[in-house]
């Protein structure tokens, strides 16, 4: 069995796709997102997917997909179930709120985008009244992150695909089966790991260290995790953002 597969949503009878090559960054900020190259030439998947990534199942949609001139194809993921990843999102209509809990406009933006509330999602943070929100018209991503920023707060697409609101509380992570590899640099907040099972994502702790970004690597040689820490003086932040290009 593969460590990496990829399965259409809902699924079917056809065996899931191997995947050869990739990687998968869960995000600190707005939908995760994935690159695979597949093992076989298959044809390019499309659609509702589901990736499963070392026994972790991570629910999104294909983005892009083709196959390269050698045969080979490859296919970009893109965590949530409607509007969120589509190629060219739909422009939502303004809507002006008065007096309303910011559940209520949360909830009426991603109903509207096709994706769901996390149960999980910070209930103090949702429960704050809005004076008034003027709601511009815009895609779903520019206004999630328009009500983020007012909340103070911010939101993702986890990995059942549904979107989170809420402030990190960096919970110590329950994954702890990562070998550390014996390359790591002191002057930066980075470590590198051979993982035996899914590793933790942004927004919780590995060992008293707050996750800011992780990629998770596949490939013949087998799997590989990067994460980067907050917590320290030597973070580099522009680097924590190149892990999300």
């Amino acid at each position: 069995m593969a460590d990496v597969t990829l399965q259409s949503r809902p699924a079917t009878s056809a065996e899931p796709l191997a995947v050869a090559h990739g990687d998968l960054q869960p995000a600190h900020a707005g939908p995760w997102s994935a690159h695979l190259e597949f093992a076989d030439q298959v044809p390019p998947p499309t659609g509702a997917v589901t990736l499963t990534w070392l026994g972790r199942q991570w629910l999104g949609r294909v983005l892009r997909s083709g196959a390269s001139s050698a045969g080979r194809t490859y296919a970009l993921i893109v965590g949530g179930n409607g509007h969120l990843s589509e190629p060219t999102p739909p422009i939502l209509n303004a809507r002006a709120y008065r007096n309303t809990a910011a559940r209520l406009v949360v909830q009426q933006l991603l109903t509207e985008a096709g994706e769901t509330l996390s149960a999980a999602s910070d209930s103090a943070v949702l429960s704050q009244s809005l004076t008034f929100w003027p709601r511009r018209r815009d895609t779903a991503q520019r206004l999630l992150d328009d009500i983020a920023r007012k909340l103070k707060c911010v939101w993702r697409v986890l990995a059942d695909g549904s979107v989170w609101f809420g402030r990190d509380a960096y919970a110590e992570t329950t994954s702890t089966d990562l070998q550390a590899l014996d390359i790591q640099d002191p002057s930066k907040a980075v470590a590198d790991f051979v993982p035996h099972s899914f590793g933790p994502v942004p927004g919780e702790a590995y060992q008293g260290r707050r996750v800011g970004a992780a990629q998770h690597t596949i490939s013949p040689d087998g799997p590989f995790l990067r994460l980067w820490y907050l917590d320290s003086a030597t973070t580099d932040l522009d680097e924590i953002g190149r892990a999300h290009v």
